[in-house]
């Protein structure tokens, strides 16, 4: 929660605070005389990231390379990609810490100390991974003279993102989870295989296998017994659906979460054994740990199982994005729009304080908390802006 205020009051003081002498000089300096996005390289904005902060400069590194930027324009078009996808599908937190040197030497040795120290840095980093596209589409702005209306859905995705995609990537490397494994290979033990097959999953499958059991309560943390109890009146499993869902509802519970799942579409050339309209609502448990993290609005792809008692299961997930990353935003970059940047520069100052102020309350409907009750604000170096 202060994380959020603390992020959202940043996002407000930001056209509040002059910058330094030395970088407004160098700023308008730089654009002197600018005419058309031709005399602005994506070189010249990159400059001001690249100023010493090795997180920033990798960030920056990781956006370039996933989708290719040379211009203005095409980071712009691919900022929302890599804060609702990228960063939550195929962000290597752990080689991000590596890279950056903060993991103790033991981390270095030990795959499971890595992954914990890694975790207690996650939060910051992505913080920091939403600052550094918001300080980025500012600096576009700037340099272009754009009006608010022209990057305020980045403005507001920004605001969302600092809280929400800790959650995302959490998710995305959690699910499908115990309880939903368990009942998977619950459905595996009862269906007819070859009998290659058949030998080598029974010796591993915890509904017929001492060891599999083991190896289920190591891999996942969780008694054996207590999934045995949770999935005792399951009955068989039957329909197949495949599609897009958005979470409509979540259920918190002791053991496990009943989660809400309104049916966006089918996936595209994949099977489905039972017929879903759009708006139709499918019941899914999923364990207590997931459950908590999950938001209304979210939107998860995947393939799931029916029980007969209607509950259904989760065998695979494709992909989890937050909702204001939409399924046609997913599904090719090539389709993307790019977004023209004007052919004459305006003047270099950034959006009025009393303007930004307004949108920004608008668009995320929270009062502006008093300074000396926002964590991270106290010394924070105006400095840094660009």
């Amino acid at each position: 929660f202060f994380c959020t205020l603390s992020f959202f009051f940043f996002e407000l003081r930001l056209a509040d605070w002059p910058m330094s002498p030395s970088v407004e000089g160098a700023f308008s300096a730089a654009y002197q005389g600018v005419a058309s996005e031709s005399d602005v390289s994506w070189a010249d904005i990159r400059g001001f990231f690249t100023s010493g902060d090795e997180r920033t400069e990798l960030l920056l590194d990781l956006f370039e390379a996933a989708y290719s930027i040379e211009t203005s324009a095409d980071a712009f078009s691919m900022m929302k990609h890599f804060l609702g996808s990228y960063l939550v599908k195929e962000f290597d937190h752990k080689g991000f810490c590596k890279a950056l040197g903060v993991l103790s030497s033991e981390a270095e040795e030990d795959e499971e100390l890595c992954k914990l120290e890694a975790d207690k840095r996650l939060d910051d980093d992505l913080q920091a991974a939403t600052s550094f596209v918001l300080r980025l589409a500012m600096t576009i702005a700037k340099a272009y003279g754009l009006r608010k209306q022209d990057w305020e859905d980045v403005n507001r995705i920004c605001g969302s993102a600092v809280r929400i995609l800790p959650a995302c990537h959490r998710l995305q490397q959690q699910l499908p989870g115990a309880l939903n494994d368990a009942r998977a290979l619950k459905a595996l033990s009862h269906e007819e295989l070859p009998s290659s097959e058949s030998e080598a999953l029974s010796s591993l499958n915890p509904w017929t296998s001492v060891e599999g059991q083991d190896l289920f309560e190591q891999h996942h943390q969780v008694a054996w017994s207590d999934m045995e109890a949770l999935t005792e009146n399951d009955g068989p499993a039957n329909a197949l659906i495949s599609g897009i869902f958005s979470v409509l509802q979540v259920v918190e519970m002791p053991a496990l979460s009943i989660v809400h799942l309104q049916f966006l579409r089918k996936n595209a050339d994949e099977p489905m054994a039972k017929n879903m309209q759009e708006g139709d609502v499918i019941l899914w448990e999923v364990d207590s740990g997931p459950g908590s993290l999950l938001e209304v609005g979210m939107i998860l792809e995947g393939h799931w199982r029916e029980l007969q008692s209607e509950i259904c299961f989760l065998t695979s997930l494709k992909e989890l994005r937050p909702s204001w990353l939409s399924p046609e935003e997913t599904g090719g970059l090539k389709q993307l729009p790019t977004p023209k940047l004007p052919s004459v520069k305006a003047e270099l100052t950034l959006p009025d304080s009393e303007e930004t102020l307004d949108a920004a309350a608008e668009a995320s409907g929270m009062q502006e908390p008093p300074v000396d009750q926002v964590p991270g604000l106290e010394d924070f170096d105006d400095d840094i802006l660009l």
